[in-house]
C-alpha cells in the first residue's frame, strides 16, 4: 500500500496548503493557471463569462412542479420551509389542513345569503327544499298509501 504524502506547500509560490489539498497548488496557481497563461486575458475572460458557463434550465425544478399542482402560490414559500423539516407528503397534509381551516373560518363569517351567492358563483344550482313530512295520496303503482 502506497504511503500518502501530504503536500504542505504550493509548488509555485510556496504558500502553506491544507491537508485536504492534494493538487500541490494554491487557488491562485490552481487547475486553470496554465490555460489562463496560454490565452490572452481578454479571450480568457470572454470564454469564461458566467452567462456562457451557466447551464440553461429546460424545465422548472421538480419541487416547483409538484408544489404548483396542489399548493396555492401564496403558500409555496411556507411549503418549502416546511419541507426542510418534514417530508413533502407531511408538508402537503399540513398546508391542506391550514387551507381547510381558513375556508371554514371564511364560511363561518358569511351570512346565509352570502353563502348562497358563493354557491352560485361556484356553479352549484339552487334546489328547493323537499317537504317529506306530507304523505302523498298516489304512488307510482296507483295504490294510495293513506
Amino acid at each position: 500500500m502506497p504511503i500518502m504524502r501530504y503536500i504542505t506547500n504550493c509548488s509555485v509560490c510556496n504558500v502553506e496548503l491544507g491537508k485536504a489539498n492534494h493538487t500541490g497548488r494554491c487557488r491562485k496557481h490552481g487547475r486553470y493557471s496554465e490555460a489562463r497563461a496560454a490565452l490572452p486575458p481578454k479571450i480568457w475572460a470572454k470564454r469564461n463569462k458566467p452567462e456562457t458557463v451557466k447551464r440553461v434550465r429546460v424545465r422548472p425544478p421538480r419541487t416547483r412542479v409538484f408544489l404548483t399542482d396542489w399548493c396555492p402560490p401564496d403558500l409555496i414559500d411556507d411549503a418549502r420551509a416546511l419541507m426542510k423539516c418534514v417530508s413533502m407528503a407531511e408538508a402537503r397534509r399540513i398546508i391542506e389542513a391550514d387551507l381547510a381551516a381558513r375556508e371554514r373560518k371564511r364560511r363561518a363569517a358569511m351570512t346565509p345569503f352570502e353563502r348562497q351567492m358563493d354557491a352560485i358563483r361556484r356553479g352549484v344550482g339552487l334546489v328547493g327544499k323537499v317537504d317529506t313530512s306530507r304523505a302523498y295520496d298516489v304512488t307510482l303503482g296507483g295504490v294510495s298509501s293513506i
